[in-house]
């Protein structure tokens, strides 16, 4: 009787070393598994066809469920890029109200051990961004903050060599991370704080500084009461009774054979129409003023928005303090002084003319209250152009007026000559008398 012999297992792995085909003592154990997979299976209903249907009719829902998952965050990192390029505050502030379910996720996946440290790193973000102005104000900023930056878990001079090699994509990497810690709206809100700005930026508040300043400009030393637009009214009435004066005065004049009295008729003559003179003088004096206050202030507007540094005091850099001396500063200031002193003028200039209702002075002041460092460049641009239309209105019909009253006839300008005019605004007088006109400034 033929017994069991343990060899018999080298014989077939003999066998298996031998001929490939045959069976080996791996596919023994493949064979088991997969028998095992297909008990698992049976028992799972997965031969059952209604329930298989159902099952795939699941995992259809889900996978469409996810494609909308995924849709929705590739939306939000889109308009995430978009905002943070154009430098707009206001769009990053929405993207928390628009994408909750995004921003939430992202903060998850930061990984923070608790709110403290999330709060903690989100604040010294805001810090680190406004920090990153200068080296001074960075390796200032790492001295004092270098206890806290420690007890988050951050070594200061990590930060410092990050920051020294590429400030400016430390700066945007300090962004994302304040924003993704705290949202946007806080960090810039945190921002504002940190600069004493809040509402009013830099530290100045429009509507009071236009208060106080309009009790006290006055226009090259002139009333700014004085409305040429009456005057004109009062130098066309003074203009028709010395014209009458006069003629009654020649008929006078030729009908008298006694010179005394002739040369006295004849002074009275000469003494009307040298105070017309004055009067046209003083009208025309008004309109150069005007003309010329409005030239200036539009300008200075031009100039700040022709910069090529306008877009480092707007947007997300414009929460940022601009080094002394650079481009960005003096672009600042520029700035600070249309808001401050420019635009004042030239409002004084345009309700002097009789120019400017009180509507059209409102939508002014709003136009000027929104150029704001925290608004985007494409907003800035958008209000600015606003002042300069009206700006260039108001003084085309200024022109028009002592164009007008001078008798001047229009004569289309060459090239070289608006060209000149651009780089010499002071000659806008000159040009008038000239051609007649001024070229619209702008955009």
């Amino acid at each position: 009787m033929a017994t069991w012999q343990g060899s018999n297992g080298g014989l077939l792995a003999g066998i298996g070393g031998v001929n490939s085909n045959a069976p080996s003592v791996n596919d023994i154990g493949n064979t088991l598994q997969l028998i095992r997979q297909n008990n698992d299976i049976e028992r799972s209903g997965a031969n059952n066809v209604g329930l298989t249907a159902l099952q795939g009719l699941s995992g259809i829902a889900g996978v469409f469920q996810q494609e909308k998952q995924a849709q929705r965050q590739k939306e939000f990192q889109q308009a995430y890029a978009n905002a943070y390029a154009s430098g707009d505050r206001g769009a990053l502030r929405q993207l928390a109200t628009q994408y909750p379910d995004q921003i939430e996720s992202v903060r998850k996946g930061m990984g923070f051990i608790d709110e403290d440290q999330r709060n903690s790193i989100g604040t010294l973000a805001a810090g680190a961004r406004l920090a990153s102005s200068s080296p001074e104000a960075m390796q200032s900023w790492l001295q004092n903050n270098a206890g806290e930056l420690a007890r988050v878990g951050v070594n200061p001079q990590d930060v410092a060599q990050m920051y020294q090699q590429n400030p400016r994509q430390f700066g945007e990497f300090v962004d994302h991370l304040g924003m993704n810690s705290l949202g946007p709206e806080k960090y810039f809100d945190l921002q504002d704080k940190m600069q004493g700005r809040q509402v009013a930026m830099r530290g100045q508040d429009l509507d009071s500084q236009t208060a106080a300043r309009n009790q006290a400009i006055t226009m090259r030393g002139q009333d700014i009461q004085a409305n040429l637009g009456q005057q004109r009214i009062n130098l066309d009435a003074e203009t028709n009774r010395i014209n009458n004066e006069n003629k009654r005065l020649d008929r006078m004049l030729s009908a008298e054979t006694n010179d005394l009295k002739r040369q006295e008729i004849q002074s009275r003559i000469a003494a009307n129409n040298q105070q017309l003179q004055q009067k046209q003088q003083a009208l025309n004096d008004g309109y150069k003023d005007g003309i010329n206050t409005l030239t200036t202030s539009m300008f200075t507007l031009n100039d700040i928005v022709s910069s090529p540094s306008l877009k480092s005091i707007t947007g997300l850099r414009g929460v940022i303090p601009n080094v002394p001396g650079s481009q960005a500063a003096d672009t600042q200031a520029r700035l600070d002084t249309f808001k401050s002193q420019a635009y004042l003028t030239a409002v004084q200039a345009m309700r002097g003319m009789g120019a400017l209702s009180d509507a059209e002075g409102k939508k002014l002041d709003q136009a000027v209250g929104s150029l704001q460092n925290s608004q985007s460049e494409e907003s800035f641009r958008r209000n600015a152009g606003v002042i300069l239309n009206t700006l260039n209105q108001k003084r085309n019909e200024a022109v028009g007026k002592y164009v007008q009253q001078n008798g001047i006839k229009r004569v289309e300008a060459p090239q070289a000559s608006i060209d000149y005019l651009k780089q010499h605004p002071e000659l806008s007088i000159d040009f008038i008398n000239r051609y007649g006109y001024l070229p619209s400034l702008g955009q």
